[in-house]
């Protein structure tokens, strides 16, 4: 089942959680707060025993994986980074760089037999069967001290210097193949917000105007009373307060729940009543008002 058939047999609950998700992901534009934000978010949608997210050092002698943020006590972390070729999903990112996985052949035949891409969202269990999984030094040095038999990644190819990975784990049942689907409608977002991140916070240690802005938080004080008086409708305030934090066409699209044309439309109203032509315009407009008030 693709992501476009998907959407179409999501119920109601399943897409307000989806929506709600996402829209807690694109709300923290902090990028040492974000990987806590994502995990708690991701949770809701996903149960899970355990969810982390691991920063991947591609050492040249040694490839290291390390916790940046999860929501349980991880132990034999080192357990794990001496079998680090062992994990299918880490073997795939890290090819060339650590030993050829022991079931290498197995599994490249898996993802070509069930189409999945290697930098996608997978399950162990697409790559590996349950036997060779616990044939490993790694499934019995670390997953099993930890109370882990089934787990999923997602790989987050941020760029070329900085690698991290969601991985959620549970003990009892592994993961369906909606969950996983799900997971790839997420992954974009966290993607973007972590580019979010990074753009906030080159604006303000740069300490432009806008930069500035944000920092006093005035970005998030849209008040009534001063919209009303430029003639500027609620729903619009609230496309201004999303514009004025970074956000894109697409996103607010997503966290207001409206489709992306609505987005549209709604900013050449504020254009023509503010009097600018773009988004930043209209952000230096709003600020200044509210720097009157």
């Amino acid at each position: 089942m693709g992501l476009e058939a998907l959407m179409e047999h999501l119920t109601q609950r399943d897409n307000k959680a989806l929506n709600d998700c996402i829209r807690k992901i694109y709300s923290d534009m902090g990028m040492q707060s974000l990987p806590n934000t994502i995990i708690s978010a991701v949770s809701k949608v996903i149960p899970s025993n355990t969810a982390a997210i691991h920063a991947i050092t591609p050492n040249k002698r040694k490839p290291v994986i390390s916790e940046v943020a999860g929501n349980a006590e991880i132990t034999a972390l080192d357990a794990f980074n001496g079998h680090i070729h062992e994990h299918p999903i880490v073997s795939l990112l890290l090819s060339g760089k650590v030993k050829p996985h022991p079931f290498r052949d197995d599994i490249e035949t898996r993802l070509l037999h069930k189409r999945l891409p290697p930098t996608g969202v997978t399950k162990i269990s697409d790559m590996l069967t349950n036997s060779q999984f616990r044939s490993l030094a790694l499934f019995n040095e670390f997953y099993r001290p930890n109370g882990i038999q089934y787990q999923l990644g997602m790989p987050l190819l941020l760029s070329k210097n900085l690698q991290t990975a969601l991985a959620l784990s549970r003990d009892k049942k592994d993961f369906s193949e909606k969950e996983l689907l799900i997971l790839n409608i997420i992954r974009p977002h966290i993607m973007q917000a972590y580019k979010n991140a990074e753009v906030i916070g080159r604006i303000r240690s740069d300490k432009t105007d806008i930069g500035s802005m944000l920092m006093d938080g005035k970005a998030k004080d849209l008040r009534p009373e001063t919209m009303k008086a430029m003639g500027i409708t609620l729903r619009e305030a609230e496309i201004l307060r999303w514009i004025s934090q970074g956000k894109t066409n697409a996103e607010i699209s997503i966290i207001l729940n409206i489709s992306l044309n609505t987005v549209k439309t709604h900013l050449q109203h504020i254009y023509e009543k503010l009097g600018v032509g773009n988004r930043t315009a209209a952000t230096r407009v709003i600020m200044e008002k509210f720097e009157d008030v």
